[in-house]
């Protein structure tokens, strides 16, 4: 992850697991064994007793200091449900990660042990997560029943390299008893870092004294579960977590603070763009034509794109890794082509300001891991970067390797938020723009024709803009169109039980200029129902078989929707020879303002024809995040578009010829 900070790659790695490195398990209490229920969460189907994490970051050997995390967990199974769920264990790992000293062992009530055996552990699965494929390591721990202890625990070697910053998970799927860090400051024998500190968030930790191997113990007591709800912040915002970090951050307020961060920021960035010669050529043929500001930027977006290779990027050659020497400023990367997400990012900038625009370096955060708040004074948080370039006397954004995003287009996770721009003087924060729910928007349009047994089948056409596009390339880019159409058809294998898919097409894929465009052809069995000389039909064909986000009655976490977008369909449905509409009624508008609106609307261009129009707003152009306390609300509004996406037409066999009318 060329773009971060290389310990968020290990995040989920750390909160999943990270462990003791001991040479004997802890001795098991009669307490434990005769524990029926969860103290603090009767309704539990496991407890942790305990999660215990040491993390290393020196090696014990000659050489480059390795960064080695360990965890040992031991859980209490209360449930059949518990013992299904966390019977089998899977360690997630990436990258260079190697996962070794795995072992485990089950003891049950009576006090008799069962080992782990080495030949039940398997290493170097692929399973997908969260739209991605990872390696795990995965073992079935044995003889599980409820009533029975297992324990576990494994050491997560994550490479030759010291972490400044260090985020720990505290919660887990389960309420634990207690969870224990174990941290080795790094020392001023490898690097002259200013003293750990730590942070915590939404916990209350117990610092302990050093013990004789020098490790400093952090404790959190009675933490709770952690459950997932749809639509809820990121999980550096919703979950209980604690920050290690080495940086000075006590000699200044708030704002003192960022302007030395951005001092010190651009002093870096202004060391490394340089224009010569050779920078304004390659900026004036670029840009050789071009009519407006907007027109020249796009110009020289493009030609770094297509020019300049990032060195972790998928389309690097081996040799042209190895060859890399690392480039001491833009000149060189423009010269030999190749370079760092922020060598590349910094090359816009040289040609940009070689074509007379005044730039700047901006460092924020990405909304998608954590909701940014300048109090959270840490470097740690700005974790992206991308170059601002001052148009009409605003700031402009680029993200400059990001292939899924046009010219001053961000993606979702860099939109409102707020930027550092880097500055010698008075650097400042400036709110990214965020795209409108007009701009983020899918029109989908369908030709259909309805049988007399209820089939429908036609031609489907779905075009994506704005942030729906781009998410749909981060998804779908590096795909091929076999693999794209096999993830529709699990799609719609979801929503309809029979279905036959055909002609599928996908259009601008590679053209972030343009809108996103897919059209298949489709045939649905039993799509209408059929009852006497009655069919009922759902006209909302884009919504069938899928239900609303909200179906829970309560909620722990606020809402935080990703942003603003808007969906327009228009599907013309013609109707079986003899069957007319019976009542050609629509259901009503739904109104939530400010957040958004929903209509529908139900034209009868012919007597058999129906043509059926949804729209739906939600947001404007401002950050969708509200407190759990508006959850009540927010369920009422999708459950009533679910129920009005749900209308059903009836359709009556012999009906007299209607006229031509509208139906609101």
């Amino acid at each position: 992850m060329p773009r971060r900070f290389v310990l968020l790659a290990c995040f989920f790695s750390i909160f999943l697991g990270s462990a003791l490195q001991a040479a004997t398990w802890r001795p098991v209490t009669p307490q434990e064994l005769s524990l029926k229920k969860s103290s603090s969460d009767p309704e539990a189907d496991v407890e942790g007793l305990f999660r215990e994490v040491r993390v290393l970051n020196e090696s014990a050997t000659f050489g480059y200091p390795h960064n080695v995390i360990s965890e040992y967990v031991r859980l209490k199974i209360f449930t059949d449900r518990g013992k299904n769920k966390y019977g089998t264990v899977q360690i997630p790992y990436w990258g260079k990660s190697i996962i070794s000293e795995v072992a485990g062992r089950t003891i049950k009530p009576d006090g008799s042990i069962v080992e782990l055996g080495k030949d039940a552990i398997f290493k170097d699965v692929v399973v997908k997560k969260s739209g991605r494929k990872v390696k795990v390591v995965s073992f079935a721990m044995p003889a599980v029943e409820p009533g029975v202890i297992i324990e576990y625990r494994w050491t997560n070697n994550v490479g030759e390299f010291i972490s400044r910053y260090v985020p720990l998970g505290v919660q887990s799927e389960f309420p634990t008893d207690e969870v224990i860090f174990h941290i080795k400051p790094v020392t001023s024998q490898i690097v002259s870092w200013p003293t750990m500190r730590y942070m915590q968030f939404g916990c209350q930790v117990e610092r302990g004294p050093v013990d004789h191997e020098g490790f400093t113990t952090l404790t959190v007591h009675n933490v709770p579960a952690f459950h997932e709800e749809p639509l809820m912040p990121p999980e550096y915002s919703a979950k209980q977590w604690v920050l290690i970090y080495y940086e000075e951050n006590s000699k200044f307020d708030t704002g003192g603070y960022w302007k030395a961060l951005g001092r010190e920021a651009y002093n870096r960035y202004s060391q490394q763009v340089k224009v010569n010669g050779d920078v304004k050529n390659i900026a004036a043929t670029a840009t050789a034509g071009a009519k407006t500001d907007d027109e020249k930027l796009a110009r020289l977006l493009e030609y770094c794109r297509k020019n300049l290779k990032d060195i972790n990027g998928p389309t690097i050659t081996t040799e042209e890794r190895e060859a890399n020497k690392g480039n001491r400023t833009t000149v060189d990367t423009l010269k030999r082509g190749t370079g760092t997400a922020e060598d590349i990012n910094f090359a816009f900038a040289a040609l940009a300001t070689a074509a007379g625009f005044e730039t700047r370096f901006a460092k924020l955060a990405d909304r998608g891991t954590f909701l940014f708040d300048p109090v959270m004074r840490s470097a740690f948080f700005l974790n992206t970067f991308d170059i601002a370039v001052r148009i009409d006397n605003q700031w402009k954004f680029f993200d400059v390797t990001n292939p899924n995003v046009p010219a001053g287009v961000l993606p979702w996770r860099e939109e409102g938020v707020p930027a550092l721009i880097t500055d010698p003087k008075e650097p400042e924060f400036v709110p990214t723009p965020l795209l409108s729910s007009d701009e983020s928007k899918i029109a989908r349009f369908g030709i259909l024709k309805l049988s007399i047994e209820g089939a429908l089948e036609g031609d489907i056409r779905e075009i994506y803009m704005g942030n729906k596009a781009t998410e749909w390339r981060e998804r779908y880019r590096t795909a091929n169109n076999t693999e794209r159409e096999e993830d529709l058809r699990r799609e719609l294998k979801n929503r309809f039980a029979q279905f036959e898919l055909t002609n599928v097409k996908f259009n601008a894929v590679d053209d972030v200029a343009k809108p996103v465009g897919v059209v298949y052809h489709i045939r649905v069995e039993g799509y209408a129902q059929r009852t006497g000389k009655r069919l009922f039909v759902r006209p909302a064909y884009f919504q069938a078989g899928i239900g609303s986000p909200f179906t829970a009655g309560t909620r722990q976490h606020p809402i935080c929707f990703e942003y603003p977008w808007s969906e327009m369909d228009t599907i013309t449905i013609e109707l079986p020879e003899g069957y007319g509409l019976d009542h050609p009624d629509a259901p009503s508008p739904l109104s939530f303002d400010p957040v958004g609106s929903y209509s529908v609307k139900i034209l009868l261009p012919k007597p058999n024809t129906i043509e059926y129009h949804r729209l739906l707003v939600f947001g404007k152009d401002k950050l969708l995040m509200y407190d759990k306390k508006a959850y009540p609300a927010f369920k009422q509004i999708f459950d009533g578009i679910h129920e009005r996406d749900s209308h059903m037409l009836t359709l009556k066999a012999e009906a007299p010829t209607a006229a031509s009318g509208t139906a609101q």
